[in-house]
């Protein structure tokens, strides 16, 4: 955190202000927000295995981490973009955030975690990482086959000389529990796309976006009024191409618009009712505005040009806002 001098130079208070950023982890995106409605602005930080995190300002200018009061038990995910507006009409402003969806070979919940430990497990001087992990009831089980992890570490291979005797393992037997014990720990809880909805100041009502919209990941939202109802609806894009070979990609996402029916009731449009077609590794939407033309939805990608939409004129957009049951 850098603080203006006055004189168009800048000095760091992340220490004396904000020691909670100092080492908070791998930070996606971050907004400003008065939450408490004090007349203060505050950060809302999200990022990879990270909990959605409220940091309160208080009168002296000090960032306290404060997620225990605003969002107790606040999932970790693989957060990507926050977007804010007041999607009820109630005036105060609630808060949508990206995460990887739930049609990946990843899953996650509170009840089963996913789960990501790091450590020097062959004592070859570098860092191991057991990518995958679930709970297979009680039990803590590999994801990760024999092949790739005995590839990464061979003793596996010879600790567990057939597939069979592997797959009767848990994680403990294969890589040790003092060992994994004492090694980095990750966690996700959540991996769908969320609305925190602002019910009254400071109090916040989680609920997962609607089902298609989980297809693939958000990685960048734009707030809308695409049919000029007056009220504020979303257009969300994102894949992820980057990945190991034995898992995949993140590719079904084709850009999505989600109309505001009202009374948190969303309908997300396929593409024949939208017109809407971002495919691609989308990383980033934004709309700009021109005279007196309708904006332009404007999509960055790797390894691709930009790609540019027109939105429709209001006036043409006839389709029912009537949430599905």
């Amino acid at each position: 955190m850098f603080f203006n001098d006055g004189n168009g130079e800048y000095s760091e208070v992340t220490k004396e202000r904000a020691p909670g950023l100092e080492n908070i982890g791998m930070v996606t995106d971050a907004k400003w927000m008065d939450v408490n409605m004090d007349g203060l602005m505050d950060l809302l930080v999200v990022g990879e295995w990270m909990p959605i995190t409220f940091f309160i300002q208080n009168e002296e200018g000090d960032f306290g981490d404060q997620t225990d009061l605003y969002l107790p038990d606040s999932p970790k995910g693989w957060w990507n973009r926050i977007a804010i507006a007041d999607f009820t009409g109630n005036g105060l402003r609630d808060i949508v955030i990206g995460n990887l969806g739930q049609n990946y070979k990843y899953q996650a919940s509170t009840e089963a975690p996913f789960v990501v430990y790091a450590s020097d497990f062959d004592n070859s001087e570098t860092m191991d990482i057991v990518l995958e992990s679930f709970f297979g009831g009680d039990e803590l089980l590999p994801v990760r086959g024999r092949s790739c992890s005995s590839e990464q570490i061979p003793e596996i291979g010879e600790k567990f000389p057939t597939f069979s005797e592997y797959a009767k393992s848990k994680l403990f037997d294969i890589y040790g529990k003092e060992d994994l014990e004492s090694a980095l720990k990750l966690t996700v809880t959540q991996f769908g796309s969320v609305i925190l909805y602002q019910d009254s100041p400071g109090s916040f009502d989680m609920q997962l976006l609607p089902k298609t919209c989980q297809f693939a990941p958000v990685n960048d939202i734009v707030v809308h009024d695409v049919n000029d109802d007056g009220r504020m609806d979303l257009i969300l894009a994102g894949n992820m191409y980057q990945s190991e070979i034995e898992t995949g990609r993140a590719d079904a996402g084709v850009g999505r618009v989600v109309l505001n029916a009202g009374k948190k009731k969303w309908r997300a449009l396929e593409v024949y009712e939208s017109g809407l077609f971002i495919p691609g590794d989308v990383k980033s939407l934004i709309k700009i505005k021109q005279s007196q033309m309708p904006p332009f939805l404007v999509a960055g990608k790797n390894n691709a040009p930009l790609q540019l939409t027109r939105f429709p004129e209001p006036e043409n957009v006839n389709i029912s806002t009537t949430a599905p049951k």
